[in-house]
């Protein structure tokens, strides 16, 4: 059971992280650009930190918007580590738009 759960965890955060790069590729990137500041040496921890703020946000939505309540959801919501990884993609993101508007 717990396998499986992890397989879950696993295959979405491989989809987060597709998404995480092209959102920072693409999106990122033309804000970058815009702005005029040099992203290239941290564009893989924008793009992590953009996967993992995608996946702990969608988690946080499903639980306490939609109020989905499955074993995998909550036992990832309860987890430390969770929110720990929430937290610095969060202030990762959080630091990268702050220095466009230095």
């Amino acid at each position: 059971m717990h396998l499986k759960l992890y397989l879950v965890t696993l295959f979405e955060i491989l989809i987060f992280i597709l998404i995480g790069f092209t959102g920072a590729h693409y999106g990122l990137r033309l804000l970058d650009e815009y702005y005029g500041i040099e992203s290239a040496a941290d564009a893989g921890m924008i793009s992590f930190a953009l996967a993992f703020f995608l996946f702990c946000f969608v988690t946080i939505v499903r639980v306490f918007i939609f109020q989905k309540k499955t074993t995998l959801l909550k036992e990832r919501v309860t987890s430390f580590t969770f929110w720990f990884v929430f937290l610095l993609s969060t202030l990762a993101l959080v630091i990268h738009f702050i220095s466009l508007f230095k």
